[in-house]
């Protein structure tokens, strides 16, 4: 049987007093860096972040469909400047279904009875 199998093989390799092993001595106080704590803090959102505390009593869906219906008023308006046919996002702007209700709708698909 070879040094490899021996029950004491990892404690003459310098550790303390591993596998019934002692060294007889006092052993060694230094310390790996490894084992010193490291990243120890956790960053927190700052303001301006978006905290929890700020997406409180936000409507996102209400601000959405504005910022939505300013777009499409604002391109609606470029296309009239410029002699353009109306796109399919125009009865969003003025509160419709959206382009796919009026495809549907020229398609003979609108449903009902």
């Amino acid at each position: 049987m070879t040094t490899a199998h021996r029950p004491t093989w990892h404690a003459a390799q310098g550790k303390g007093n591993e596998g019934g092993y002692q060294t007889y001595g006092q052993a060694s106080k230094a310390y790996s860096s490894r084992d010193l704590p490291a990243h120890t803090k956790l960053k927190t959102r700052q303001r301006g972040q978006g905290t929890v505390d700020e997406l409180t009593g936000v409507d996102l869906k209400a601000e959405l469909e504005a910022r939505e219906r300013a777009h499409f008023e604002k391109v609606a308006e470029e296309d009239a400047e410029a002699g353009r046919v109306g796109r399919i996002g125009d009865d969003i702007a003025r509160g419709g279904a959206g382009g796919a209700a009026r495809i549907a709708d020229a398609a003979g698909g609108g449903g009902g009875a």
